[in-house]
């Protein structure tokens, strides 16, 4: 890996859409030890412990005269706002379109009219569909099987048009799925979270299937230290998978967390459901060539951290 110096992003400005989310948050943290200026821009109010130097603005990205303002101040846009998951986006696609497609359209108008860089987050495995190669480089089909992939497609094709037409700087990231600190358990998005929260408060753990669905999961700071490097990379790909580099099963999750656990998890099984691709796991090797980045974290690292994260969130409450 190359090594990046200790403030890399020293005089830059980085604007975070949807900073209040788990990955946003996290990102907050990351550009401001990386050395940037971070003005952070969520629909909810700044969370306790917002550090003092970075600008919190609370507004939605409906809110275009403010938007734009902030846009025109930045030298990279991280576009991290969604309120969709993939379970959502397809019991509601036309939502999904006002929510995610809509604002992002708005977001590039404006994104002409600056000469700031987009970074924005796909998904990994929804976009591919389950008909590619596994691991699953970037020059693999697009065939997503459910709407939140036909939705992150879709920007990802909007963004594309905009930098033939419009000379827009952009990078995409597609990401596979992050766990960690920070990450909501009861939001229906994130097995990890989801499995420790329960096995935390003593519930039934709900598998969908047998637990053979295999995914690609990568540690919270693994994803936030590729995004800051996405802000610099200066090279002729603006495309990459971001992952962990390797796949586990639902089942192989809970065998690495019981033993965290004095006594055996309870868990459930329901019956396999069709917007799930049965095997994802992303080819990352463009990005370690090329963007100075790999993944660092041990998969039994990240499950302490996480679950030393959620012990002290849920015991103050209990």
């Amino acid at each position: 890996m190359a090594i990046r110096a200790a403030q890399p992003l020293l005089g830059k400005s980085c604007l975070v859409l949807g900073a209040g989310g788990f990955i946003g948050w996290n990102l907050v943290h990351r550009l401001r030890d990386d050395g940037a200026a971070v003005i952070a821009f969520d629909m909810r109010p700044a969370p306790d412990g917002c550090p003092g130097d970075v600008e919190w603005v609370e507004a939605g990205l409906d809110d275009h005269e403010c938007l734009s303002a902030l846009v025109r101040r930045a030298d990279t846009v991280f576009h991290l706002a969604s309120s969709s998951t993939p379970s959502s986006a397809n019991a509601d696609p036309a939502g999904d379109v006002g929510n995610s497609i809509l604002p992002a359209l708005a977001l590039l108008d404006m994104l002409a009219e600056s000469d700031a860089r987009l970074v924005f987050v796909s998904s990994g495995g929804t976009v591919y569909g389950p008909d590619v190669p596994v691991p699953t480089p970037e020059t693999a089909p697009t065939d997503p099987i459910n709407a939140y992939g036909v939705s992150k497609l879709a920007i990802e094709k909007y963004i594309a048009i905009s930098r033939r037409q419009r000379g827009l700087d952009a990078i995409i990231l597609r990401v596979a799925n992050p766990y960690g600190p920070h990450q909501n358990p009861l939001r229906g998005q994130g097995a990890i979270a989801a499995f420790l929260h329960r096995a935390l408060t003593g519930e039934v753990i709900e598998i969908w299937g047998t637990g053979e669905v295999i995914r690609d999961y990568i540690y919270i700071g693994d994803l936030t230290a590729a995004l800051s490097a996405s802000a610099i990379y200066d090279g002729p790909h603006g495309l990459f998978n971001i992952g962990g580099g390797s796949g586990l099963s639902l089942n192989d999750i809970i065998s690495k967390i019981e033993p965290l656990f004095d006594t055996p998890l309870q868990v459930e099984r329901k019956p396999g459901r069709p917007l799930d691709v049965p095997a994802s796991i992303l080819d990352i090797s463009r990005a370690l060539e090329h963007l100075g980045w790999r993944p660092e974290t041990r998969i039994e690292t990240g499950l302490s951290q996480t679950l030393d994260w959620l012990r002290g969130v849920i015991a103050p409450r209990s």
